[in-house]
């Protein structure tokens, strides 16, 4: 298939989390038939990962994508499961996170069997909700023998002009519960209480205004009031508070440091409550940042990046990258697409960029087959 009728395909398969079964057997079937090895890890019922080999390598360049898509967003005026093309965008659900760049990693998975090279494809489920494909994938044991992670996601782009998005590290992400308490009291005698939303409101005007450390790279970590609540079984005072924060962080502000600042604020400001991690079945994404001085990143970014004049970013969002990139200790870079309105109505990627970054995918395969030899 060519790319535009192969992301029609691909868009027009519903994967939104958890219901990633059809894309896993399609694209199962469609590795296979290409001449790949193709292993599945499940994450659950009727949820497979996937990692096809082709070649023999000690030490695999392989190329990642995930299969899943966010629910369809309010918006839409057309069939989102259908690739509408407009100007050189194809917009349809899926197109831009990230099945556009999943396309580039079919054609270099067909590119790589024709021309013998060693290569290894990983497509994960559940990317957009807690990374459990992830997870289950670096805990198979399947991708001990990869050397260097490609990823088809891209970043925030600021410059739809460039050929594809290059990204050497993300913002990490955590998710905490915080209670704000008060004291509950007689509606009609409300003087007498505190009531903990007042509190509450108290708490997020500092700490929101509270410093952060910078990281040279990653920048500030970023704070996100997810949900605020409140009830009360009577007539009276609400005297608890529960607030939701997701923290995105770089490498100078941890989890604990964080609950630490909020104990901090909450002591300083006679706020009474309490913080906690919210409970997952897995850890969370630690943010990451490629190292720089490694051979093969300066040499790709000579031989490629610059001479196209794309400049890598950091990306202020959280994806499997950063499961890979923490817990396999290797290389984990992005390369993605151009791509527009990711989790909105009217999603999109440019096909040109999706032809670019296959033939940018080409060119690594060939580099690091030298490089490893």
């Amino acid at each position: 298939m060519d790319t535009l009728a192969l992301l029609s395909r691909l868009v027009a398969i519903d994967s939104v989390f958890p219901n990633e079964q059809k894309i896993s057997l399609f694209l199962k079937s469609y590795l296979s038939k290409l001449g790949l090895k193709v292993q599945t890890v499940s994450s659950g019922k009727n949820r497979l990962n996937i990692v096809a080999t082709y070649g023999k390598s000690s030490s695999y360049i392989s190329f990642y994508s995930h299969s899943d898509t966010v629910p369809v967003a309010t918006g839409w005026k057309y069939d989102p499961f259908l690739l509408k093309v407009i100007g050189g965008r194809a917009h349809g659900l899926g197109a831009s996170d990230m099945k556009g760049g999943l396309v580039s990693i079919l054609k270099t998975a067909q590119y790589a069997v024709v021309n013998k090279l060693p290569i290894k494809i990983i497509i994960a489920v559940d990317e957009e909700n807690i990374s459990q494909g992830a997870h289950d994938l670096v805990n198979s044991g399947l991708l001990k023998d990869v050397g260097c992670i490609i990823s088809a996601e891209s970043g925030q782009i600021t410059d739809l002009s460039k050929p594809y998005s290059v990204v050497f590290g993300r913002l990490g992400h955590s998710l905490f519960d915080i209670s704000i308490k008060g004291q509950t009291a007689h509606a009609a005698e409300a003087h007498k209480g505190t009531n903990a939303i007042h509190n509450a409101l108290k708490f997020i005007d500092v700490i929101e205004k509270s410093p952060l450390p910078t990281e040279q790279y990653l920048g500030k970590p970023r704070l996100l009031l997810n949900s605020i609540h409140a009830t009360t079984s009577a007539f009276s005072v609400p005297d608890i508070c529960h607030l939701q924060y997701s923290l995105l962080s770089n490498s100078k502000l941890s989890d604990s440091d964080f609950i630490a600042l909020v104990k901090k604020c909450m002591k300083r400001n006679k706020i009474k409550g309490s913080i906690g991690l919210h409970p997952r079945t897995n850890p969370y994404g630690k943010s990451y940042t490629l190292n720089v001085s490694h051979p093969f990143i300066k040499k790709i970014t000579k031989e490629i990046f610059d001479i196209d004049k794309v400049i890598p970013t950091y990306a202020q969002s959280i994806s499997d990258e950063n499961i890979f990139a923490s817990r396999l200790k290797i290389p984990v870079i992005v390369i993605g697409p151009i791509r527009g309105n990711a989790h909105r109505a009217h999603e999109w990627v440019k096909l040109n960029s999706i032809e670019n970054v296959f033939v940018v995918y080409k060119k690594l395969l060939h580099m690091y087959l030298l490089d490893t030899k």
